[in-house]
């Protein structure tokens, strides 16, 4: 999945800058450098059957998305740019992914520095998926109602005097 590109990348790139996942991170106000990972849209890439020799897979699904790279002047944009891809390219281990134009812009958003928006596209096997066999709950169901647990009171409280001291009272020194 997707999901574990991003985790991945974001790993690698922990040295370089912070990468963040998703459209509501683009306004947040920091400091660069960073990251921002936005997915837009999965587009069918590949009709049914094995590919790649994955036996798994029912077909391919082209995940298309923007990177958007924060750094302090359009040189650093360049740079994140340049780390970003060669992270991207060991992470999912061949050429299977697109990196798009890049505009070097000033946005609304930014107090500071410059912004390169880069169209992003990987390919990933749509894998065959588990179908539960039994129903799952809907999706309005509290989670407060899953950590429910039953109040226990004790019956009775009493005095072990297995391993107390002879005259009682516990020293420092005592087990």
């Amino acid at each position: 999945m997707l999901k574990d590109i991003i985790a991945a990348v974001r790993d690698e790139l922990v040295n370089v800058a912070p990468l963040l996942d998703g459209r509501r991170f683009i306004a947040e106000n920091d400091v660069p450098p960073r990251y921002v990972w936005v997915r837009k849209k999965i587009s069918p890439a590949g009709g049914p059957g094995a590919v790649g020799g994955n036996p798994r897979s029912i077909g391919d699904d082209l995940h298309i998305g923007e990177l958007h790279c924060w750094g302090s002047d359009e040189d650093d944009c360049e740079r994140l740019r340049q780390a970003f891809a060669t992270v991207l390219r060991r992470v999912v281990r061949g050429r299977n992914y697109e990196l798009g134009d890049a505009d070097i812009t000033e946005q609304d958003y930014a107090t500071c520095g410059a912004v390169l928006v880069m169209e992003l596209r990987v390919r990933l096997p749509l894998l065959t998926a588990s179908i539960p066999i039994t129903p799952t709950l809907p999706a309005h169901v509290p989670t407060i109602a899953d950590h429910r647990k039953t109040t226990v009171r004790p019956d009775e409280v009493a005095f072990d005097p297995d391993g107390a001291s002879a005259d009682g009272v516990l020293e420092a020194d005592e087990d």
